[in-house]
């Protein structure tokens, strides 16, 4: 979790998009950093992310705002 933090908030510094914001909420909500990961989310969203991306975007803040994480099957 604190690695994949790190190593999402450098991609996030170098390349703020969409996609760098949703790894980056990903990983602070691994982390338990519910709050960031919240944050980080709609900032994806805010982004404007692809339009086939926007509903998994939605589906992840709501899992976050519930203090669970994101775990793809």
């Amino acid at each position: 979790g604190k690695k994949a933090v790190e190593l999402a908030r450098k991609a996030v510094a170098q390349e703020p998009t969409a996609s760098n914001l949703d790894t980056l909420a990903a990983a602070l909500a691994e982390a338990g950093e519910w709050d960031e990961a919240v944050r980080a989310m709609r900032e994806a969203l805010a982004k404007d992310p692809p339009r086939e991306h926007r509903d998994d975007f939605r589906a992840r803040l709501i899992l976050f705002q519930q203090k669970k994480p994101y775990r793809e099957k």
